[in-house]
């Protein structure tokens, strides 16, 4: 979980090994439904939602939760353990806009359609990962 708001492209790195992180996020160890159930709420707090022509409550921020799921067992007092990830995505909605809207001179006008580019980049961003993994490319942009 991270509160920042610099843009995703800043704090995203790739490890020498490969693996993608978002630099400011945080872990966090839960070990309750009830304690799982707290921070999936301050996770949905801190969404960046709008209303849009729509929906009443667009995304307006991409929000990725990562759920790693470890459970111990014994067997013939060999302990085994076994590691599951589920990554569950909510991508910002993306929507059309129209000349009248892109024309307009309202301040807000200007930031929804700054929004609206920056969310339209990283969706076409994502598409070329997709095809580019679905291709079989070796290195994926």
């Amino acid at each position: 979980m991270s509160n920042s708001t610099s843009p995703v492209s800043d704090n995203i790195k790739e490890l020498p090994n490969g693996e993608v992180i978002v630099e400011g996020v945080q872990d966090y160890i839960l070990d309750t439904y009830d304690t799982a159930h707290q921070m999936l709420h301050k996770g949905l707090k801190m969404r960046q939602t709008g209303k849009t022509d729509s929906n009443d409550v667009s995304s307006r921020s991409h929000c990725i939760l990562n759920i790693m799921l470890m459970q111990r067992s014994k067997c013939s007092d060999v302990e085994h353990i076994t590691m599951t990830k589920l990554r569950i995505v909510d991508l910002a909605g993306s929507e059309k806009f129209d000349k009248s809207f892109v024309d307009s001179k309202q301040p807000t006008n200007k930031k929804r359609l700054n929004e609206l580019i920056s969310i339209n980049k990283s969706l076409t961003a994502l598409g070329h990962c997709i095809m580019s993994i679905s291709e079989g490319h070796t290195h994926v942009p």
